[in-house]
């Protein structure tokens, strides 16, 4: 678990620390040395928005702790429990937006964390299960299940993108 979680974030912060270090350079008399620091640590999305800069570099954070996610969920040797416990991720996650849809910097805090975009990932799982299964979708499935599942959703649940 730990050289499968330590091999991504390698591989991840490189991608990160290239393209950061101009921006801290031109940046470093706005930004405090914590906010670099949880940054270039790729943490910096679980304590708060505000030390997520530039806009784009949340989402190497938000990356880190899907191979978490995903590391954890490899621990279930159990099919079922393998299910059980994706279906519960979610079920959580509708919950929590659902309860936060009406607190801006709450939905702001989910959007930049696993648990806001645990529907997508989880979509991705089973489409990469299926495709590893050789199951195929016919053609228009995959948008009939898209706007069945946008459909059920009440009209001010709050989506991805947007309050």
């Amino acid at each position: 678990l730990r050289e499968f979680i330590w091999k991504h974030y390698k591989s991840v912060f490189l991608l990160m620390f290239l393209p950061y270090i101009p921006f801290v350079i031109l940046q470093i008399y706005h930004k405090t040395y914590l906010q670099i620091i949880l940054q270039m640590s790729l943490v910096a999305n679980i304590f708060s928005p505000d030390h997520i800069n530039p806009g784009v570099f949340w989402f190497f954070g938000l990356i880190i702790q899907f191979y978490v996610v995903y590391a954890l969920l490899r621990c279930c040797k159990n099919e079922k429990v393998y299910h059980l416990v994706l279906f519960l991720l979610n079920v959580l996650s509708l919950c929590i937006l659902f309860i936060a849809k009406d607190n801006s910097s709450a939905l702001n805090w989910l959007r930049h964390n696993f648990i806001g975009w645990m529907l997508p990932f989880s979509a991705g799982i089973l489409f990469a299960k299926c495709q590893c299964l050789n199951l195929t979708l016919q053609d228009g499935q995959e948008t009939y299940l898209t706007r069945s599942l946008y459909r059920k959703l009440p009209k001010d649940f709050p989506h991805f993108g947007h309050t």
